[in-house]
């Protein structure tokens, strides 16, 4: 994920830590400022992340480093050019230590889902129209044209014909087309110097083209079934809205760009369709598994 999986629905972040910072400062998610993230580590985590980073810098002067404040307000703006990259710093660094903990929510840290017992010898993990539903997926559905490998997902970006409804979607919402110029400008890309590893391969060709407008990233459907509503613009409430959006071949408008020509009516009955939903039921893991570090589970409190 790390060193290919472009990040968001646009991919406009191209590593999780960097994925990481854009809620933070989002005023629609934890409506955060870099400065407020930088004191709030210095107050209770400062031994901590000094163990792992190295010093901070001294939060305890307010006038240099005021209480909140991010690029484009008064407060950030007004700092120091070498104050200002202090303190992206350690927000790279907050980010860098969420990826470490997002790295380890993988299907091998829970009882596996009923597909991986299926695949390490089970053969009752999976009942008959999880089965059928499995042999839809690589056949007659072609689901794996897209969602493949153990992540069910090319990490590619298409457009799928999606209709743009709801109160906070965008009127035109090109995705992809954005999402480059985005990545290309963005400080914490893994080019830049926030990075542990500079690299600017995977940014040095990246070019638009008719085919990014409107194209969304590929989204891995391990948990699926706990991930709705489904789409970038959450038009779908659950998974049998997803199967009889591809059954139509997609939407017939109300989306940006053109729809990728391999999204076709499927011709899915309704027990085929039934099928389909329950074998995407199947991915789903099951309950934490304990660790040394995390005696219960990952997602304990």
């Amino acid at each position: 994920v790390e060193k290919g999986g472009w990040q968001f629905w646009d991919g406009r972040k191209d590593s999780q830590w960097s994925q990481a910072l854009g809620p933070s400062e989002s005023a629609a998610e934890m409506n955060g400022t870099r400065l407020l993230i930088a004191h709030v580590i210095y107050d209770h985590y400062k031994a901590d992340y000094e163990t792992v980073f190295g010093p901070l810098p001294d939060l305890t002067d307010t006038a240099r480093f005021p209480a909140t404040g991010k690029p484009g307000e008064p407060a950030f703006d007004g700092m120091a050019a070498t104050d200002q990259d202090a303190i992206n710093r350690v927000f790279a660094n907050y980010g860098k230590a969420i990826s470490a903990y997002e790295r380890r929510l993988v299907s091998t840290s829970f009882t596996p889902s009923p597909f991986d017992k299926f695949l390490a010898g089970d053969e009752t993990a999976l009942d008959d129209s999880q089965i059928r539903g499995a042999k839809l997926f690589v056949g007659k559905a072609a689901c794996n044209e897209c969602h493949r490998n153990a992540t069910f997902t090319d990490f590619k970006f298409h457009n799928i014909g999606c209709p743009q409804y709801g109160p906070e979607v965008m009127t035109t919402d090109v995705g992809r087309d954005d999402g480059i110029a985005t990545v290309i400008a963005d400080p914490f890309n893994r080019a830049g110097v926030y990075s542990d590893e500079q690299d600017d391969s995977h940014l040095a060709s990246l070019a638009t083209t008719d085919l990014d407008v409107g194209a969304f990233k590929t989204a891995t459907l391990r948990n699926v079934g706990k991930t709705g509503p489904y789409m970038h613009d959450g038009v779908y409430t659950d998974l049998w809205d997803v199967v009889n959006h591809y059954n139509f071949g997609g939407a017939t408008g109300g989306y940006s760009g053109k729809r990728d020509p391999s999204i076709i009516p499927l011709l899915l009955d309704d027990r085929e369709m039934a099928d389909l939903v329950a074998f995407l039921g199947s991915l789903t893991d099951g309950d934490p598994l304990p660790s040394t570090d995390f005696p219960e589970g990952l997602l304990a409190a």
